[in-house]
């Protein structure tokens, strides 16, 4: 028999769309006599989680969640001349340098836990770690694609840690503070710049966040009366 209370909690979502009715005519509006350049879009994605908790002792919680997702997208690129709201004002004309295919993948991993000092102090530490990868895909060699090849991935790890220290006043009225630590390092390469002697800066990134903070609930006026 199971002596510890425990929860453990799943979930699988996903869907699928796509439309094909979109498109843009080249030329004067209202009534624009250029040709038309059509814009399919499609679109798939799914998630899953994994979440649970254990209460191993009177004072100690631990708890945990995983959470993966994946995304896949595809549509035409489509370009014009001016931006679009011109197009009553002088004629525009449309185009589409091909086909675009947006992919990304998300791992998070949470694992922490929560422990009483005393009667009315309570300690919480939380590490987190979080894989992104992102990319485009492009079906052709014009140039808006070649931008797009040199701005296309993304590869994140995110690391964090969590501490939160809290402490019951009096009834109904909790105090607590916090600290933060994110590390964010991006290994994706960085574009060239043939043209600048400037090289684009560093997207990893270390940030401290340190907060504080009160809580009341109904409790407290309860106890004033």
């Amino acid at each position: 028999p199971l002596t510890r209370p425990a929860t453990l909690s799943a979930f699988v979502r996903g869907g699928r769309g796509e439309n094909s009715d979109f498109s843009s005519v080249s030329g004067l509006a209202p009534d624009p006599p250029g040709p038309e350049v059509g814009r399919d879009y499609e679109r798939w994605h799914w998630s899953l989680g994994l979440s649970g908790d254990l209460a191993w002792s009177e004072d100690l919680s631990l708890f945990g969640s995983l959470h993966f997702a994946r995304d896949r997208q595809r549509d035409d690129l489509l370009l014009s001349d001016l931006q679009r709201y011109f197009q009553e004002t002088v004629p525009i004309g449309f185009r589409s340098p091909g086909e675009l295919e947006y992919r990304s993948d998300e791992l998070a991993l949470v694992l922490g836990g929560r422990v009483w000092l005393d009667e009315r102090t309570d300690l919480g530490v939380a590490w987190s770690y979080t894989r992104a990868e992102a990319r485009y895909d492009d079906s052709g060699s014009a140039r808006p694609l070649r931008l797009v090849d040199d701005n296309r991935i993304v590869e994140a790890d995110i690391h964090g840690l969590d501490v939160e220290i809290r402490h019951q006043l009096r009834t109904g009225l909790r105090l607590f503070a916090g600290y933060r630590l994110q590390h964010y390092s991006d290994g994706a390469p960085r574009p060239s710049s043939p043209s600048s002697a400037r090289r684009p800066p560093d997207r990893s990134d270390v940030r401290h966040t340190v907060s504080f903070g009160f809580s009341l609930d109904s409790e407290l006026l309860a106890a004033r009366r």
